[in-house]
């Protein structure tokens, strides 16, 4: 805002310096005339040559406003160029032969956006069959994967790919909003038969027997709807649908149970689909794996070693792996046979954007004065009337002085100044000429600056309504609603407020008063001449009228076409690893132009309708100014008043023509007032009343289900039938089933992010759904799958509201993450920088830093090695010991320690009690 406000501050000297030298033109001329030449000033001096100045003026402001223009225009000029000047995509590597095999000899990379190495010196070879990559949190895997599609700057070595598209499932699964045949199609022919291959290999068969509409149902934006695991599937079976010879896997299987998991593994891997195909897979899951790969890759710190035949025979033999297959086993058979089905869906199409009709209401524009301070717009209507004032005071002046030169006499309106004669006493006149030029440049030197102060202040007042609305807005908003059309209202839409808006209103305020000042002028002239300027105003009002209806319906449908191209860009930002890799630029490309060509549509018959205004309007002025000349003519008005009301005249025609221009304008910039505005009526989440207890929750404190029912919308099946179930206060609870059975539905309840349809939640005998939202959430802490991290530095996203000191945020830190990380480590937007398993890292440390008495788990160590969970989990267990502890996951060295066991299915609770019969309390042989 501090820049906003400086550019502002900017423009409005250089208005000032417009209108300074508007005034200086004439009244420099005027001294030189009369004073330097000694000259009279008749009126056949005056009037020519404040036309002349006149017509200066306006070329001046225009060469001011091209300078502004350009200095606007540098910015974004200069981001253009220096993108386009990026490095493109080194392609060299690309390997033209047949063969599907992608090899690195002695080959470093590095992101050009840092010095270090990444990945050192690999000499590797993917040949067809199952490959495994192993590794601990951040020691490269993931960035093998993109290093072998090309992502990664290659510092020295060589890589050799096919020169072919490559099927590639990225970690957090990239999805858009489109069916859910169309995402696992993604641009290709369709073959049912094959399609229904993939389908059961990636068994998502339950899943599409499910949801209402198979696989038609729409999904949207990043699959929000779907479970973790739904998700992670529909991704993978992208990939697998494909043609590609070769295909890269991302951790595939970390969001999936293991019955799920072990199905995938024996009908993709050792099915049909893999035959003939190479195939690089991370994973942390060997244990389903290690039997079946072909080779197994083990990096560490951005070297890697393969595994030899004897080394993984050693490893199979370990008594981890019959342990963990005989957990899985007990897991299996304690619950049902057969294929598992997901919870209901809750996929529902995002429901299109809103959008007012008719005109623009007078709320929207009262929005706006409130928003800027009444105070200040009173202001700036006192500044912008005193400025105007001294113009009319000006011509009325100078009106009397060539009458006074004329007739050797004072007129009418000269008695008022009662000023000496202007032949004998020039200097008078010039100095009550100059005040009045001074007395104008310098209220509209205020006026400017008051403009400036309250455009900043009502776009800010404005865009922090609007944030703290969307930020209390229901999770089923966020859920449903495509983030490109909150970005359009945000970003477009508030730009407009926050710099164009002003301009037209402005320019409004500036030519009533010019309008309502001229006409009093004339009045006293004369009058008769007002009957034609009113039929004037008729007229323009005429064409106005036609005109504003269609142009505010062409806007509205231009910011709504601009909508698709901003969701497009965010799109192709997201998947542009998965999009480049499969080759299907050309889709996106032409997709984006097709949303451009529509915007551009809307565009061009919005300016068409501009310049079909500005016609009439122009040539309606000339015609009215020719009309009153020969009324002044015809009336016989006194040579010396001719020039005072010619001048007053054209400027009423011109204020009305402007008045008609700007409100017009007006009326289409508010369509951006209004859409923000619109966002003031989203739907809010209940705030909450209650305020708990300075210690709630207590580690003592029970978390119950009192027959829950919990539907993520109205008209949505429910998720949770009927649950009854009670933890008691201080254990740790392993939360069971499989994928999409109810696990984090149980997450989103205790956290409200919808009320329950029926049933209580409570924790220690409080209502949950009575609780003030912001301190519920604030007392407990829950740490997802994908974790949410903010740019700034370790210790922001440790402590982003600075309740803990530096010390203590540093041992949480060396704690977690371990020694060779700081408090100002940097963290790029959404931990970019950061591998996963890093970001479940760091939000594991804010619970150890925080230790609050409910800590809820969501698959928190599902991107994390089996060594560094199980220390994680130690330091868990020794950091929360007094907490009350809500642990989802598939991985049982995730729960294994738990003494109480949650186990769902289908949203009903198979089992809920001590865990000393469930598979969680199988005891683990040390490694």
């Amino acid at each position: 805002m501090r820049k906003r406000l400086e550019i502002a501050r900017v423009t409005a000297a250089i208005a000032t310096i417009n209108v300074a030298g508007g005034v200086s033109y004439p009244l420099a001329s005027i001294c030189l005339y009369t004073l330097v030449l000694r000259r009279g000033l008749p009126n056949s001096v005056i009037w020519p040559s404040l036309q002349l100045f006149g017509q200066l003026e306006t070329s001046v402001k225009l060469a001011f406003d091209l300078i502004s223009a350009y200095w606007k225009a540098t910015i974004p000029v200069e981001r253009v160029n220096k993108f386009m000047a990026e490095q493109d995509r080194d392609e060299s590597s690309l390997n033209s032969v047949s063969a599907c095999d992608i090899e690195f000899h002695d080959a470093s990379f590095f992101w050009p956006s840092t010095d270090s190495t990444v990945l050192d010196r690999l000499n590797l070879r993917f040949g067809r069959g199952l490959t495994i990559v192993r590794g601990k949190v951040g020691s490269g895997k993931s960035s093998l994967l993109l290093a072998a599609l090309n992502e990664m700057q290659l510092h020295q070595g060589r890589l050799v790919r096919p020169n072919e598209p490559i099927g590639y499932a990225q970690q957090l699964p990239f999805l858009q909003s489109q069916t859910i045949r169309e995402s696992i199609v993604f641009h290709q022919n369709f073959d049912a038969a094959r399609y229904r291959q993939v389908i059961l290999a990636c068994a998502l068969a339950p899943d599409l027997a499910v949801f209402p509409d198979g696989d038609q149902t729409k999904l949207e934006e990043g699959g929000v709807g779907l479970s973790g695991g739904q998700k992670a599937r529909v991704a993978l079976a992208r990939a697998v649908y494909s043609p590609c010879r070769v295909l890269l896997l991302d951790d595939p299987l970390a969001a999936l149970d293991h019955d799920t998991a072990s199905n995938i593994v024996r009908r993709f891997l050792q099915g049909p689909l893999a035959k003939g195909r190479t195939i690089v897979m991370v994973t942390h899951r060997d244990d389903l794996v290690l039997r079946i790969a072909d080779q197994v890759i083990d990096m560490d710190n951005g070297h890697a070693s393969i595994l030899s035949r004897e080394q993984i025979r050693t490893e199979l033999e370990h008594p981890y792996h019959a342990f963990t297959e005989a957990a899985h086993s007990a897991e299996t058979d304690s619950s049902h046979d057969g294929a598992h089905d997901d919870e209901v869906a809750v996929v529902q199409d995002a429901p299109e954007e809103p959008a007012e009709t008719g005109s623009v209401s007078l709320t929207v524009y009262l929005s706006y004065v409130e928003a800027g301070g009444l105070y200040l717009w009173l202001m700036l209507a006192f500044f912008y009337g005193a400025s105007r004032y001294c113009d009319v005071a000006r011509a009325w002046l100078l009106e009397s002085w060539g009458h006074h030169t004329a007739f050797q006499s004072q007129s009418a309106s000269a008695r008022y100044w009662n000023l000496p004669n202007p032949e004998h006493h020039p200097r008078v006149w010039l100095g009550v000429l100059g005040g009045l030029s001074a007395g104008q440049v310098v209220m509209y030197a205020a006026a400017q600056l008051t403009l400036a102060k309250v455009s900043v202040d009502a776009a800010q007042a404005l865009f922090r309504v609007a944030v703290d609305r969307v930020s209390k807005a229901t999770f089923r908003y966020h859920d449903t609603t495509p983030t490109g059309q909150l970005k359009n209202r945000l970003i477009s839409d508030m730009g407009m407020i926050d710099g164009g808006i002003m301009a037209p209103l402005e320019s409004f305020v500036f030519h009533l008063i010019a309008l309502v000042l001229s006409t009093v002028g004339i009045a006293t002239q004369q009058p008769i001449l007002l009957i034609i300027l009113g039929a004037v105003v008729l007229l323009f009002v005429y064409v106005f009228r036609i005109y504003t209806p269609v142009s505010r319906c062409l806007r509205r449908m231009e910011t709504r076409y601009l909508t698709p191209i901003i969701a497009n860009i965010g799109v192709m930002q997201d998947g542009l690893v998965t999009i480049r890799a499969l080759r299907v630029e050309g889709h996106f490309h032409d997709r984006h132009l097709d949303a451009v060509d529509d915007f551009q549509k809307q565009d061009h018959f919005f300016w068409s309708m501009n310049f079909w205004l500005d016609f009439r309007l122009s040539m309606s002025s000339a015609c009215t100014r020719a009309l009153l000349t020969l009324a002044m003519v015809w009336f016989e008005t006194p040579a010396s008043a001719v020039g005072f009301v010619l001048t007053q005249t054209i400027t009423a025609i011109t204020c009305v023509q402007q008045l008609c221009e700007k409100f017009a304008q007006l009326q289409l910039d508010a369509v951006s007032l209004e859409r923000v505005n619109m966002l003031n009526r989203i739907p809010e989440e209940p705030p909450g009343d209650d305020e708990p207890p300075e210690d709630w929750p207590r580690p003592c404190d029970d978390v119950k289900f009192d027959s829950v029912s919990f539907r993520y919308d109205e008209g949505l099946p429910t998720v949770l039938e009927k649950v009854s179930f009670n933890i008691p206060g201080g254990s740790t609870c392993a939360v069971l089933g499989r994928t999409g059975s109810g696990k984090s539905t149980i997450a989103n309840a205790l956290l409200v992010t919808q009320t329950a349809c029926e049933g209580v939640v409570t924790v220690g005998g409080i209502d949950l759904a009575r609780v003030k939202r912001a301190v519920l959430r604030r007392r407990l802490t829950f740490i997802q799958q994908d974790p949410t991290l903010f740019p700034g530095t370790l210790h922001d996203n440790f402590d982003p509201e600075g309740n803990f000191s530096d010390r203590e945020c540093l041992a949480a830190i060396h704690r977690v993450l371990g020694p060779s990380w700081s408090l100002d480590s940097p963290i790029d937007a959404g931990g970019k920088n950061l591998s996963q398993g890093q970001r479940q890292l760091v939000s594991i440390g804010r619970a150890v830093l925080r230790r609050s008495g409910l800590v809820i788990l969501d698959e928190a160590t599902a991107s994390i090695d089996r060594g560094t969970a199980a220390e994680v989990q130690r330091i868990l267990r020794q950091e929360l010991a007094d907490s009350t502890v809500i642990t989802i996951a598939h991985r049982l060295e995730a729960v294994e320690h738990a003494n109480w066991c949650l186990r769902l299915d289908r949203g009903y609770v198979l089992e809920c009690g001590p865990a000393k019969n469930s598979s969680t309390r199988t005891k683990a042989p040390e490694e």
